[in-house]
C-alpha cells in the first residue's frame, strides 16, 4: 500500500512538472527574445557605422546567405565581409538609418522586416541625405549558446539616387 502511495506522489509530482508554460511566462520570454533581437540589429548597424566591420559580424551566422534583387547572392561570411569593407571604402562617411517594421519570433527561428536607408552627409543640411532605401527580411536562428544570429536577408530597393 505503501509503495503504491510513493508511486501515485512520484507521478503528480511529475505530472506538476510537465504542465504548459503559463501565458505569462511565454509573454515574458518571448518580450526577452524580442528585445535581444532589437539589439542584435542595433549592434549590426551601430558597429557598421563606427566601421567596425568585424564586431558587426558577430551578428551574422558562418552559414549567411543574402538574397539581393539588384545584384548577385552573397554567401558565406566572407563574401559577406568583403561587401561591407567594400561599401564601407567606399562611401567612408555613410551610414545606415534603421527601423524594425515587423518581429515575428518562435522555436528559435524568427524574422525581422527592416526598411533602412543609406544615409551621406548633406553639406547644408544637418541631417543625412538618403543615397539608396530599401525593404529587407532578415530571417535569424537562436544558436545552442541561445544567442540570435541573422542567417538569410531578402533585399528589395525602395529608391536609389
Amino acid at each position: 500500500m505503501l509503495k503504491n502511495i510513493l508511486v501515485l506522489l512520484l507521478l503528480l509530482f511529475m505530472a506538476a512538472c510537465t504542465k504548459d508554460v503559463p501565458e505569462t511566462d511565454k509573454s515574458i520570454i518571448q518580450t526577452t527574445e524580442k528585445n535581444k533581437i532589437n539589439k542584435l540589429i542595433e549592434s549590426f548597424y551601430s558597429d557598421f557605422n563606427k566601421g567596425n566591420i568585424d564586431s558587426a559580424l558577430t551578428c551574422i551566422s558562418q552559414d549567411y546567405k543574402a538574397i539581393l534583387s539588384e545584384s548577385d547572392e552573397i554567401v558565406g561570411l566572407e563574401n559577406y565581409k568583403r561587401e561591407l569593407n567594400q561599401y564601407k571604402t567606399e562611401y567612408p562617411e555613410g551610414r545606415w538609418q534603421y527601423s524594425i517594421e515587423e518581429m515575428l519570433i518562435k522555436d528559435g527561428m524568427g524574422y525581422v522586416i527592416i526598411l533602412s536607408s543609406f544615409v551621406m552627409p548633406d553639406p547644408l543640411e544637418s541631417k543625412g541625405n538618403p543615397v539608396y532605401s530599401e525593404r529587407s527580411m532578415k530571417v535569424l536562428l537562436k544558436d545552442s549558446q541561445g544567442d540570435w544570429k541573422i542567417y538569410r536577408s531578402v533585399s528589395v530597393p525602395l529608391f536609389t539616387y
